[in-house]
């Protein structure tokens, strides 16, 4: 349904493409709902479009894609680092509004988890949110990511869904206390019971 908005949206006569792109993430979510509403939409769609039931479950740690995340919160009593994220997803990027030739590219983004949320679609399925703060990110002269916790991007588009992330931490430069650097890790197959009860116990919204 995503491509079918947007060959809708590109087929609009008026407004640059800057305009088509800034409405195709501002009214995907109106027209989601009215096009639900047809028949030919599969019940899974429909049951998405109605939206989750007003009561959430809350999370300060969560066992996914073989990572063991942490709230920054929980992060704070822990000597090991779990709230890093990174994401890598597919951006329109445009060099102004007046820009006539987007480049479609896969974008790394960076942040830490904030909040976990599960939302239940009234038991048809179930989603899992992270509330993260995203970074701004930068490049040394040898190639090395990093970012400044103080330079927060996308403020407005703080979720991102659970499976879709892979963990990462990060290390302070010693010259530079506002500078940290960017460290990858390796998703574990295995944890203990107990880390697993503590870690996906969930607090009623």
């Amino acid at each position: 349904m995503t491509r079918e908005y947007e060959v809708e949206v590109s087929n609009q006569r008026r407004g640059s493409k800057w305009s088509k792109a800034k409405n195709h993430s501002q009214n995907f979510s109106q027209w989601f709902e009215i096009r639900s509403l047809k028949e030919d939409v599969p019940d899974l769609i429909k049951q998405l479009s109605i939206g989750p039931n007003s009561i959430a479950k809350r999370y300060f740690g969560y066992l996914i894609n073989g990572y063991r995340f942490h709230t920054r919160q929980r992060d704070a009593r822990r000597k090991i680092q779990n709230s890093g994220v990174t994401l890598v997803a597919l951006t329109t990027s445009f060099a102004s509004s007046k820009d006539k030739n987007p480049v479609d590219a896969n974008m790394t983004y960076y942040g830490r988890i904030v909040d976990i949320f599960e939302l239940d679609y009234y038991g048809h399925f179930k989603v899992v949110l992270f509330k993260c703060d995203w970074y701004e990110v930068e490049e040394d002269i040898y190639g090395l990511t990093y970012v400044y916790f103080n330079k927060k991007c996308y403020q407005n588009e703080p979720f991102v869904l659970a499976y879709q992330v892979h963990q990462c931490f990060y290390v302070q430069d010693p010259y530079d206390q506002d500078r940290y650097y960017v460290m990858k890790t390796v998703p574990r197959d295995l944890f203990s019971i107990s880390d697993e009860l503590e870690s996906n116990s969930p607090t009623l919204l």
